[in-house]
């Protein structure tokens, strides 16, 4: 089904700066100066120059009165996603929350803004998509960048739009023939039935359609790349003794 999870990133504030300095903390003292200037009153039209380089108070959605960050430079953060968020055709919701550390002009207290930035993630997306928000209107958040990172999977892994499972079986179940049961990444259960002597060291069984959304199928249908399973035997101890 279409699910959804969340992420939060910050934005570094000063108190956790670990440069002498970022690209939103502002100095109290350059506050304080503002206020010195004859431009700087607290009804003017917005213009005035001030001592801030022209920066001047503004407003968020919610109400509060926060002075423009000086620099706001492109970010990128990551966000994670599993085989079963990007096998599923319904897609998945993701919702990544972004602090950025403001100072109040008025009492100089530091504030962190915070937005939700709401990802809907299609089928088939591939480790590395990326997508980009242009900074917000009132300047506090920058120009955002997430990338997509796919989590491992504990026992398959992608290969484009393949899914490829190494099976390890005995010398025994090679010549006799093996049952699997794989669960797949969207929930099915995928169960195969080799032929006696059929399995031989490295040999690869490929199942059509098994694997991942393919992303601009021409056909405008639910396709998928294939599952493959690679096979390798081991030596049957029991029958060593």
């Amino acid at each position: 089904g279409n699910g959804f999870s969340s992420q939060s990133f910050q934005f570094g504030g000063r108190p956790k700066s670990q440069r002498g300095g970022n690209d939103f903390g502002i100095d109290l003292s350059d506050i304080m100066q503002s206020f010195l200037q004859p431009n700087a009153g607290f009804g003017g039209s917005g213009r005035g120059s001030g001592g801030m380089g022209g920066s001047q108070p503004f407003h968020d959605d919610a109400g509060s009165s926060h002075r423009r960050p000086q620099k706001t430079k492109p970010q990128t953060r990551e966000f994670y996603c599993s085989l079963s968020d990007l096998s599923d055709f319904n897609g998945c919701t993701k919702k990544l929350k972004v602090s950025v550390p403001t100072v109040d002009p008025y009492s100089g207290e530091e504030q962190n803004v915070e937005k939700i930035y709401t990802i809907d993630v299609q089928p088939g997306w591939k480790d590395g998509t990326k997508l980009k928000f242009k900074a917000s209107k009132d300047g506090v958040f920058p120009p955002i960048t997430f990338v997509l990172r796919e989590r491992n999977h504990k026992y398959i892994r992608r290969e484009g739009d393949d899914l490829v499972y190494k099976c390890i079986v005995t010398e025994r179940q090679a010549e006799k023939g093996a049952k699997l049961k794989i669960p797949l990444p969207d929930g099915e259960t995928l169960e195969i039935t080799t032929e006696p002597d059929e399995i031989h060291e490295n040999y690869e069984m490929r199942i059509h359609e098994k694997g991942m959304p393919v992303r601009g199928s021409m056909t405008g249908l639910h396709q998928r790349g294939d599952f493959r399973i690679e096979f390798r035997i081991r030596e049957d101890y029991s029958q060593s003794r």
